[in-house]
């Protein structure tokens, strides 16, 4: 039997509260400047032919997951089909880096996928540490065990991998394609327009066991 829901109303969206979760809406739609943003039968994507922007007109899941924080701000958290499947469990990507960032020496964390034997699929981390703070064995534990600690054994990376930077975009995304393809021994690509392109050298003679990168 559903529980009680209680319902709010702002200037900005429409709210129904749940014992552990609720449903928003926005009351005021604006224009998406992408037209595959949705799923193609989703009822909040365009129809075929429309023009390049068009308006949300129904309540529909973008698959993308945030929270509220105590300030009022949202925090958007992913994407919530960035999945993969370890011995058939279906782990979150975002779940395993926010374990790794609990650690406070970390920066920056991604996660990718990289083929195994018998799990199918095991993750791979990447870490960028904080300013002053130096690589270590010791440290590579610790976000391992805090990752254990998180989310439990299942999550386990393969292994963690302390990086100087994460390869980036001009706008500040970590281009997790790239460091999937160096884990999996596949081709980078193009990365000449990336804003740090030599770190995809030093990443993958540091992967592939060519040389111990220092810094």
């Amino acid at each position: 039997k559903p529980s009680p829901v209680t319902s709010t109303v702002k200037s900005f969206c429409f709210t129904w509260s749940f014992p552990r979760w609720r449903i928003t809406v926005p009351s005021k739609p604006w224009p998406i400047p992408m037209r595959t943003i949705l799923p193609a039968r989703s009822p909040c994507s365009a129809p075929p032919r429309a023009p390049v922007a068009y308006t949300l007109a129904a309540p529909c899941s973008p698959s993308t997951t945030a929270v509220v924080a105590s300030d009022g701000y949202v925090r958007i958290l992913g994407r919530i089909d960035d999945v993969i499947n370890v011995s058939g469990h279906r782990l979150g990507t975002k779940d395993i880096e926010s374990a790794a960032l609990t650690v406070l020496e970390v920066a920056e964390a991604a996660v990718v996928p990289v083929k195994h034997e018998v799990k199918g699929i095991e993750p791979d981390l990447y870490v960028a540490l904080r300013p002053g703070i130096q690589p270590s064995e010791d440290l590579a534990r610790k976000i391992m065990k805090a990752i254990v600690t998180e989310i439990g054994p299942i999550a386990k990376p393969g292994k963690v991998w302390i990086v100087p930077d994460m390869p980036k975009t001009r706008s500040g995304k970590i281009m997790r394609r790239v460091l999937g393809a160096i884990s999996n021994g596949t081709n980078v690509g193009d990365v000449m327009t990336l804003a740090n392109p030599e770190i995809v050298d030093m990443i993958t003679k540091m992967v592939q066991g060519e040389t111990k990168v220092e810094f």
